[in-house]
Order: structure tokens, then C-alpha cells, then sequence
């Protein structure tokens, strides 16, 4: 184990010990947080004493990723006692200038684990690496992401207490320092800005950062937190009182727009580990593997810099998310892996057949619920990659309650994400064949085209192995079979590739898997894993000793009882130790409790939901019926408003306590509800009868009731206080906690209307929903534009396109007379919405800027939406017959307008006018310029002659000819690209047809030259409104 060393400050390579470089390839930066040090921070003591320092250990760190260089920064983060008086930018530099000076930059990729504090000094110094003309560029260039753990981007309450805390200190003659301290206040607009800073730098293409932010869930006490013990007595009593607080809340902790996780651990643990199988450290091990794999390989950084970009391109173009991860929310919600318990399967002579031999290229391993079969194929995927050493192993694991892994189309995207991962230089081949033709992805054919992708990167990499886990919950239909046919097609053909399948045991897979000399077939049996069930009853017999207090006789018996009712299930032992570690089971119970358990899963889950109707559970029910419904695992938020729980639940812990009456069926990882195994969720729907006594359609409904009443009060215009028009949604934007709360019912209410219609198109009361005037047509007239908004603030806007499709098409099967303006109106909608979707995609507040302005106005939306139409603009478009302030509309040109002018009293407008105003000219691709009358719009004459395009005319002052050029004042409106700029400030989006080819600015006004012809102005006034406090 690791030992203490002689504090210095500045960075300090742990891992290879000395200067040594070693095989390594990539440097780790590991940063402490305030009021602390290293070695110290990182270390976890057991209670023998044996001190665990997961980033030296061999063992921890340095065995996951054998190719880093381990560093430790060391930074006086004294804020009590001897406290240095620095800046959080002072600490900044130092940082950089100590990386810069000690590692070989632009050879070496560079990831960041910052703790606390030392985020925010992290954060700090990537803002000052992105500065223009920056010394430290370089460091920036190198730097591939970075793990916060428990950082406070939103300040914390804890700074309250410190600064008492120096308060006091000082009367008590400490030296002490509030620089840092202030940094901390969640008021504070500098610690806001530059969270917001570094969070677009993150984001931005040139830099491109991966960030992983994980949050504690784990209450700190207080008191013992910030006192020191050689003074907690000198504080008065009233003071004294003990409070537990969570230091840096999960809003506070992470950046919206990047992957965030919980960990299991009070503030100062969020960064000690006990073990390589510490559940924590599993994840942030998974997280810094997803760091590796994103990095050049050092020595090759041009190529390799290429290849990233590929890999970014390909992880955007798919929109998955990383196996690896979902791999490692498994781990975490279930039972530790024992080796004792998959061993077995090495030796297993089909399992090595498939694995030694080219005729056998498919194993299936199948078997009934609760035998194993995911965390057999976890092992596999750990055991199989260490003894190929090949990065040649790609994997996906199903999951039937979330819609992110219970479809082929989703099998097939994580397979080649995982397989990019591993080998960048596949990303290129991907999106060579892809990129551009991303429509493919999707659809009818999104199968064929991405098995087809897939088969040909396998090409190119020789002997990969694809793992598949749970077959059985990937969505039955023609999207499954297909797949299920090319993957058997596929191992009967010449490739290399190798499958492992596993599913359960279900007639028609083996159907379709067609079984036959090629393919190889494990059935999980009794035979096979009583030994290592037996296994796992022995570790769960140690840990409920521990717990318990069992003595050697009482564990015996459980453990007799255990082998005799588990049946060689694992799931059936896991849930009723879970039974006998409540609080309410004690030992004189303990067999008591166990032997009203009866054998067999479904028994068991009986005897289960027998226990919450004992308890007057009502809420449980409520939250078992809306875990059944929902079509994506819940926040605990999002379960509030589904289930009709009362808010205060969340307030404290009694939505924990009730979650936890539910143990035998759910679980909370990561923040969400997940049921503990399939076939939990599969018992719930079976037993729909009780669970859902008034009808499953009609919970269904109540989702849908509880979804217009909770969006009607939360949903509003800029609900975000995002205030500036042009804010972009996926720049680092904070997403408010209320927001966040209706995330889930703003993509999913019209999948519960449909569910609640259920193919019964003649029910009266279904039918109310949907007349004019009724819930739905009310929602939509009140909230369209805000529901759209907040489905941009989550970067879901597609849902709501297809949210107003499926209206549409359940109007339609109603064929109903009594809700012509409903379907009309969605009509209207579902043509804006796809019509402004690139400007609201991009800055949510476009809605009620660009898009209504521009806008036909017979559109419904912008009739219902007209007090929403900006003010302080006015729009003179061609081709608007109907706006009043169009003035003429002169044509002519057969190819684009390249350039416009205001008339010398600056009334009208054209290409270019003549001193007198009397004649104009205009300028266009047709390689001509045309001189019209400006009263009359006549044609007087075509100037030939040019042999290319004309960009621009200008009047000469003293003869009535044409010039080339306009000389452009700088004024405060401007053209960039897609935008309007005030002030250099993004505020009004121009739809595609109206993007300029050519402008000119004039005070107020712009005049624009399309290319499809189109010369329009816009013009502003201040006096009405500023656009940009405009919100």
C-alpha cells in the first residue's frame, strides 16, 4: 500500500515512482481540493489501519490504465490556519505554468481528475489556455477531458460556515484567508461566469473536451467537517448543533450538457476508494477509460488528432451513449462480481470451442431469469479483453425499460461506438461511408445500413469480438428478427468476426438463431452454476454476519436454508438477503422471515407486493404503476409528477424511505429508477389485475392528466432565464431544477395519450381529450411555443416533432368532426416547427424572435402567438404580398442577387441607386447588371458583357454610371453567416432562404440579397425595445 511522503507543493509523479516514463503513453493531473493535501486527500484508511491510495495503489489506478503517467498537483489550499492570500487565478497559472514546464507537451495527451476545489482551479486554467495569444495554447491542445468529483461550478453552502469559520479563526489569532472562500458563495457572478465559459470552451469543436462530473448523495456533518479539534470546544453551545448537509449539491456538481453520475459517498470520500471493487471506483474507472479511448495515441499526435476528430464526429453522428458505461451502471446496481461465480465458464468446453476455433463462430448462452447470465457476460467481456489483449471487442447490453438499449437499432449504434472507441481509426471509415448520409441511421433501412457499417469496420480489424447480453429484452418485431438473420448470415460467411449471445431461453430466438454446426448453444442449467450460486450464498452469508451480527450457528442455518429455497437462482438469493438486512429482521427473526420466503421467483415477488399492501403502501403502488409505464428509467423528480407523489417528498428522505419499501422490485442508480431485473417488471405487468385495478389505459390517462397540469405550470417563455436571445441550448446552459423536473413528461405525454386510447378509437371519454377546446387543444394554444422551448433546453426537439405527428395520426384514426381546428392547428404546427427547427435547435429563444418574424402570416402558430412577435423589428421581405411595408419587388435576374443599396435619402432600396435617386442598378450571378426606373420598377437596360458573376455596383457621384465596391461604416448591426449581430451579439436567426449573399447596413437598417433572389430589409427600433434584454 501506499505511504505518506514529505509534503511539497507543485506537481509530483506517483505512478511509475521516481521520473521514470516507463511504457506510458498518456499523463493523468490529479488536483485536491480546499483545506487539504496529497497523498493525504486521496487515501481511504481501514480500520486496521492499512492506509488505500487508489491512485498509486497497483492494484487500483494504475492496474485499470497501465499506460498512463500518474501525476499529483499539490496546492496550498490552506484557507484556516497559516492561509496563503492567492486568487483562484493565481493558483490557475501555477498550474499551467508548472504543466508546461514539466510534461513533453504535443506528444503527450493530458486528463485532469480534479477533486472540489480543484475543479474550479481547473476550469480557471482551461479559460486562460483558450485566451487568445495564450502561452499555455499547448496545454490546452493536449488536454482530452477531465473527472470532477464533487466540483462546485454553482458554489456551495458550505462557503457559509467557512467564512464564519475564518471569522472566528481570525478573533482567535489564526492567519487566515477568504480569497478562495469567495469563490465559493452560490451567489457569486464571477464563479457563474466562469462556469459558463469554460463550459462553452468544453463544448467547442476546436477543443472538443470530455467531461465526466460526478455528485455526492451522502450527507456530511457539518460541525465535524469545518471545526478542527483543538478548538471545538471554544465554540459556544448554541453553535454546537449538529447538521447533516450534502456540501455540493448535484446541480452544483455537474455541467448539463456533459455525462454526470452519483457516487455513493459523503463530500470528503467522493475521492477515497476502499478497493478495485468499490463500486465508485468502478465508475470513475469507467470514466477515465472513456478519456483514454478518446485520446491520440503519444507519438502520432498529428495523425491521431485527425482520428479523434473522426471519433467525435462518429459519437455525434450515432447519438449513443458508451457501452462501457452502461456496462458499469450494471455492475453498480447489482451484487459484487465474484470470480468464484463466473469462473467456471473458461473452462466450459463450448465456451472454448467458440473461442479457439474458426468453425464455430456464434455461442449463445441462454437461460432462465435469475441465472446469471448478465454479470456471466460482464466477466466474459472483463476476461475475454485481458487474455486477447484485443482491442478488437465491442459489446452492448439490452436493457428493456430504457429506450436507449431495448432496440436494434440501438444494438447496432453502441457495437460500432465501443468499436470506434477502440480503434479511432475506424471512426474515419464510418463516417467516409456515413457522415453524409446520415439519413440512412434511421428509418426502415437503419438495420441493414448500420450491420452493413458494422460488417465492413470488422473487415478492417480481423478476430473482433462482438458481445450482445440480453437478447430477450431488445424489442420483439421485424427490426429484431432482421438483425438476429444477418448476425446468423453473417457467422456462416467468410468473416472473422466471432458472437456471443445471451439471452433467455425463448423458442423463437432459437428460431431464429437457426442452431447448427456453426453455432454453439449454453444452457444455463443447475449442472452448470450451483456451484458458483453456492459461491455467492457463502459471500452473502459474510456480509450479513457483518451486518447482523449473525453468530457461526445462525449463519449455518441461513445458509442451509438459503441453498435449499434459492433453487440455483442468484436473483432469488439477492432478494431475500436484501429481506433479511431490513432493519425490522433481527437475529431471534432472521429464519423466521427467511422461511416465509417462498422457493421460485414469481412466489417470491408475490409474497413481496403481499408485504407493501400490508404496509398501507399506496404511494409504493403509485410508484411501482408509474416505473411499469414509463417508456425511459425516471429521475426522482420526474417520478414525483408521473406517480401524483406530493413534492415534499423530495424535500427529505421520505421518497428514499419509499423507494426503499419497493427494494424487491426497483432500485436508484445514478439518480433514476431502474427495476432490479426484467423479469421484476415482467411480474408487475403480469399481475396488472392488482397493480392496476382500475385498468392499465387507464393509468395511462392519469400520466397524461398529471402531464398537462404539471407542464401548464412550470412551462413559460425563457423558463430557463436564459434572457439573451441568441444563448445556445448546448453551451454549457444550466438547466433549472423545475425544468429538469418535467423532462421526462415533455418528451413522453403523447406516448401515454396513445397508450391510454389503446387502439380504441370509439371511447367517449378517450375521445374528450381531443376535441377542440378540450385538454389537449387548450395545452397547445396556451404552451406549443414553450413546450418547444423546453424540449430545445434538453436537446430533444426531434420528440416533439414526433409528439405532434402521433396527435395528428391518432386525430385522424378518431375521424371525428369535433376537433377540426385541434387537427388544423397541429397541422400548422408541425409545419413551423420543422420549418424553424434549425434556429430553436440552436438558441431556444428564437421562437419568439426569429421564428414567428419570419413566419407566413396565415400561420396558426403565429396568429395565436401574435403578442409575441418582436416589436422592435420590422421585416420589408419579397414576396410577403400581404405585408403592407413591402414597397416593390423588381425581377428579372435569373440567378442570385449579389448586391443591394440604399437610395440616397435612405427610403428605398436596390442593388445600387444613382445620386438623383432616379434609376437603380443591380448586380447578380447571371453575369449582368440591370439598370431599372426606381419609381416605377422599369426595366431601362441590361448591362452584358461580364464574364463572371457581378458582387456588387455603386453609383458613381458624378455620372450616372456604374462602380464596383461599397464602403462599409462599422455600425452597430451586423451579418454573420445565419445570424443578425448587435453589438457583435447573436439575437436574430435568419431562416435559410433568407440569408444574405450579399448586405449593406444603413443607422438602423439592413438590406439583404439572397440568393434565390430575394432583396429585403430589416429594420430596427431601439425605442420600442432592446433585442437583447428582450426575452
Amino acid at each position: 500500500m501506499a505511504s505518506h511522503h514529505h509534503r511539497s507543493l507543485g506537481l509530483r509523479q506517483v505512478v511509475p515512482t521516481g521520473d521514470d516514463i516507463g511504457n506510458t503513453t498518456i499523463d493523468i493531473i490529479a488536483i485536491h481540493g480546499l483545506a487539504t493535501e496529497s497523498p493525504r486527500t486521496w487515501e481511504f484508511k481501514t480500520h486496521d489501519g492499512t492506509v488505500i491510495n487508489w491512485l498509486a495503489d497497483s492494484d487500483m489506478l494504475p492496474e485499470a490504465i497501465p499506460e498512463a503517467r500518474i501525476f499529483t498537483y499539490d496546492w496550498d489550499a490552506n484557507y484556516f490556519r497559516d492561509a496563503p492570500v492567492m486568487t483562484l487565478l493565481g493558483h490557475a497559472d501555477t498550474l499551467l505554468a508548472l504543466v508546461l514546464d514539466t510534461l513533453r507537451l504535443g506528444s503527450r495527451p493530458i486528463i485532469f481528475i480534479a477533486s472540489c476545489f480543484g475543479g474550479l482551479i481547473l476550469a480557471k486554467a482551461i479559460t486562460r489556455a483558450s485566451e487568445v495569444k495564450s502561452p499555455y495554447e499547448s496545454v490546452l491542445r493536449s488536454t482530452v477531458g477531465a473527472v470532477f468529483l464533487a466540483t462546485p461550478f454553482r458554489g456551495s453552502d458550505a462557503a457559509k460556515q467557512a467564512q464564519w469559520q475564518v471569522v472566528v479563526g481570525g478573533i482567535m489569532g489564526e492567519q487566515t484567508s477568504t480569497e478562495l472562500i469567495d469563490d465559493l458563495n452560490q451567489k457569486d457572478t464571477e464563479l457563474r461566469t466562469l462556469t459558463q465559459e469554460f463550459a462553452e470552451i468544453a463544448g467547442r469543436s476546436s477543443a472538443r473536451l470530455s467531461i465526466h462530473c460526478f455528485y455526492e448523495t451522502k450527507h456530511t456533518e457539518m460541525l465535524n467537517y469545518f471545526l478542527q479539534s483543538n478548538w471545538t470546544r471554544r465554540v459556544p453551545a448554541w453553535i454546537s448543533t449538529k447538521t447533516k448537509k450534502i456540501l455540493v449539491t448535484q446541480r452544483s456538481a455537474c455541467l448539463d450538457t456533459f455525462e454526470r453520475k452519483p457516487l455513493y459517498a459523503t463530500h470528503s470520500g467522493m475521492n477515497k476508494f476502499d478497493g478495485p471493487k468499490n463500486s465508485d471506483f468502478v465508475l470513475v474507472k469507467a470514466a477515465l477509460r472513456d478519456l483514454i479511448s478518446k485520446a491520440p495515441v503519444s507519438g502520432e499526435l498529428q495523425e491521431d488528432d485527425l482520428c479523434s476528430q473522426a471519433l467525435r464526429e462518429c459519437i455525434e453522428c450515432l447519438q449513443v451513449t458508451d457501452p462501457e458505461f452502461d456496462m458499469a451502471m450494471i455492475e453498480v446496481s447489482k451484487d459484487s462480481l465474484l470470480k468464484e461465480c463466473s469462473s467456471w465458464i473458461l473452462d466450459d468446453i463450448q465456451l472454448q470451442l467458440w473461442r479457439d476455433s474458426d468453425t464455430c463462430p456464434l455461442l449463445w448462452i441462454n437461460g432462465d431469469p435469475g441465472k446469471g447470465k448478465t454479470m456471466l457476460m460482464i466477466s466474459l467481456v472483463r476476461e475475454l479483453s485481458k487474455l486477447h489483449g484485443n482491442p478488437s471487442m465491442t459489446f452492448f447490453f439490452c436493457k428493456n425499460t430504457d429506450i436507449r438499449l431495448n432496440n436494434a437499432v440501438a444494438i447496432l449504434r453502441g457495437l460500432i461506438l465501443k468499436l470506434a472507441m477502440n480503434h479511432p481509426p475506424l471512426a474515419k471509415f464510418f463516417n467516409k461511408k456515413y457522415g453524409a448520409n446520415k439519413n440512412q441511421l434511421d428509418g426502415s433501412i437503419a438495420v441493414y445500413a448500420l450491420f452493413d457499417a458494422l460488417s465492413h469496420m470488422t473487415e478492417q480489424a480481423p478476430g473482433t469480438t462482438l458481445l450482445i447480453d440480453a437478447l430477450d429484452e431488445c424489442n420483439a418485431g421485424p427490426e429484431r428478427d432482421t438483425l438476429l438473420k444477418l448476425i446468423t448470415k453473417d457467422a456462416k460467411s467468410s468473416s472473422k468476426a466471432k458472437w456471443l449471445l445471451s439471452s433467455r431461453n425463448y423458442p423463437e430466438l432459437r428460431d431464429l438463431l437457426k442452431m447448427d454446426s456453426q453455432m454453439l448453444s449454453l444452457e444455463l442449467n443447475g449442472e452448470h452454476i450451483s456451484q458458483a450460486v453456492h459461491a455467492f450464498i457463502q459471500q452473502k452469508i459474510r456480509e450479513l454476519t457483518t451486518l447482523k451480527g449473525y453468530s457461526q450457528k445462525l449463519a449455518a442455518k441461513v445458509k442451509e436454508e438459503l441453498i435449499s429455497r434459492a433453487g440455483a437462482t442468484f436473483l432469488w438469493v439477492a432478494l431475500a438477503c436484501k429481506r433479511l438486512q431490513h432493519p425490522t429482521v433481527m437475529s431471534f427473526n432472521t429464519l423466521l422471515t427467511l422461511q416465509t420466503l417462498p422457493p421460485g421467483l414469481i412466489p417470491l415477488y408475490t409474497r413481496m407486493m403481499e408485504y407493501i399492501y400490508e404496509i398501507d403502501g399506496s404511494f409504493c403502488v403509485r410508484i411501482l404503476r408509474s416505473a411499469c409505464l414509463a417508456v425511459r428509467p425516471l429521475a426522482l423528480e420526474e417520478l414525483v409528477i408521473t406517480a401524483g407523489l406530493p413534492e415534499e417528498l423530495l424535500k427529505d428522505s421520505s421518497l428514499d424511505q419509499l423507494i426503499d419499501l419497493c427494494g424487491s422490485f426497483i432500485t436508484v442508480t445514478q439518480g433514476k429508477i431502474f427495476f432490479i431485473h426484467q423479469s421484476a417488471k415482467d411480474y408487475l405487468v403480469a399481475d396488472a389485475a392488482n397493480l392496476f385495478s382500475t385498468g392499465l389505459n387507464k393509468e395511462h390517462g392519469l400520466v397524461v392528466d398529471r402531464s398537462l397540469q404539471a407542464m401548464s405550470i412550470i412551462l413559460k417563455r425563457d423558463m430557463n432565464n436564459l434572457k439573451h436571445l441568441g444563448s445556445q441550448a448546448q453551451k454549457g446552459i444550466i438547466i433549472d431544477d423545475r425544468v429538469k423536473a418535467i423532462g421526462y413528461i415533455c418528451c413522453f405525454w403523447v406516448d401515454h395519450l396513445n397508450s391510454y386510447f389503446n387502439g380504441n378509437w370509439t371511447n367517449g371519454l378517450s375521445m374528450e381529450y381531443l376535441l377542440d377546446g378540450g385538454p389537449v387543444h387548450n395545452f397547445l394554444l396556451e404552451h406549443i411555443l414553450h413546450w418547444f422551448e423546453a424540449l430545445s433546453l434538453f436537446g430533444e426537439y426531434d420528440k416533439g416533432i414526433l409528439a405532434l405527428r402521433h396527435l395528428e395520426t391518432i386525430i385522424q384514426q378518431l375521424q371525428s368532426e369535433s376537433n377540426n381546428n385541434l387537427e388544423s392547428f397541429i397541422r400548422d404546427a408541425i409545419r413551423f416547427f420543422l420549418w424553424c427547427r434549425p434556429a430553436v435547435e440552436e438558441a431556444p429563444l428564437q421562437l419568439y424572435n426569429s421564428a414567428l418574424l419570419f413566419a407566413p402570416l396565415n400561420s396558426d402558430i403565429r396568429k395565436q402567438f401574435t403578442k409575441e412577435i418582436p416589436k422592435w423589428v420590422q421585416i420589408i421581405p419579397r414576396l410577403q404580398n400581404h405585408w403592407s411595408q413591402c414597397l416593390q419587388t423588381l425581377e428579372g435576374h435569373s440567378d442570385s442577387v449579389t448586391s443591394v443599396a440604399f437610395s440616397p435619402d435612405g427610403q428605398q432600396l436596390a442593388s445600387a441607386f444613382s445620386p438623383d435617386g432616379q434609376q437603380l442598378a443591380s448586380g447578380s450571378y447571371d453575369h449582368t447588371v440591370r439598370l431599372w426606373d426606381a419609381k416605377t420598377g422599369t426595366a431601362l437596360q441590361t448591362l452584358a458583357g461580364h464574364s463572371s458573376s457581378v458582387n456588387s455596383q455603386m453609383f458613381n457621384l458624378n455620372q450616372q454610371s456604374s462602380s464596383t465596391d461599397l464602403d462599409l461604416s462599422r455600425v452597430r448591426y451586423g451579418v454573420n453567416g445565419k445570424w443578425i449581430t448587435q453589438d457583435g451579439c447573436n439575437f436574430l436567426w435568419l431562416p435559410t432562404e433568407y440569408r444574405p449573399n450579399t448586405y449593406i447596413v444603413n443607422e438602423q437598417r439592413i438590406a439583404i440579397g439572397c440568393s434565390s433572389g430575394v432583396v429585403y430589409i430589416l429594420e430596427f427600433n431601439l425605442a420600442i425595445s432592446s433585442p437583447l434584454n428582450k426575452s
